[in-house]
């Protein structure tokens, strides 16, 4: 997959498929929420926000949008990895996720 479109649990805890949407290689796409920002992602750098709640219109221009942002889209990716080779495992991702529920 190119792009992953994941919203956060009850809309504001962040859930282990984002970051392994991330690991995957795809553009993860969700909203502002805090269950990105408490995870560390940044919009338009690993990750793309269609703002306040998941808008299929957003999301179907951002998907469209992939050949004229074509480096952009590469570069999010390239940042996306990056984030993702913080966690050496899967035991590391599932802990940060937990750690933002407790």
């Amino acid at each position: 997959y190119r792009f992953v479109i994941y919203p956060p649990l009850f809309n504001e805890l962040p859930c282990l498929g984002m970051l392994e949407a991330m690991a995957s290689g795809a553009i993860l796409i969700g909203t502002n929420s805090d269950a990105y920002k408490s995870l560390g992602l940044i919009d338009g750098y690993n990750y793309i926000s269609v703002g306040e709640s998941m808008d299929v219109n957003k999301i179907n221009t951002i998907v469209q949008s992939e050949l004229v942002n074509k480096e952009k889209y590469i570069q999010i990716r390239i940042n996306s990895l990056n984030f993702i080779k913080k966690f050496k495992d899967y035991e590391a991702m599932k802990d940060l996720v937990i750690n933002e529920l407790l």
